[in-house]
């Protein structure tokens, strides 16, 4: 999947059980595009969190990588 398609396949994948406060960290096992993460940090702000720190175990730059990968993480 291309990087559009990637953000609307998870757009809406995540829930946040109940309200979350204070710092929350997010691991994943590979980035790719942010996808996962963007949507992950999205809910998570949405339910609270006031700082999300995001951790990755490997990087995959695609083709014609930009840096949005890193924006997640700022985000």
């Amino acid at each position: 999947l291309d990087r559009a398609a990637r953000r609307a396949n998870v757009a809406g994948a995540f829930v946040a059980r109940s309200p979350t406060a204070g710092r929350v960290i997010v691991i994943d096992d590979v980035l790719t595009t942010g996808a996962t993460l963007g949507e992950a940090v999205r809910v998570l702000r949405a339910a609270g969190a006031h700082e999300v720190i995001a951790v990755t175990l490997a990087y995959t730059p695609g083709r014609g990588a930009s840096s949005r990968e890193s924006e997640v993480i700022a985000t």
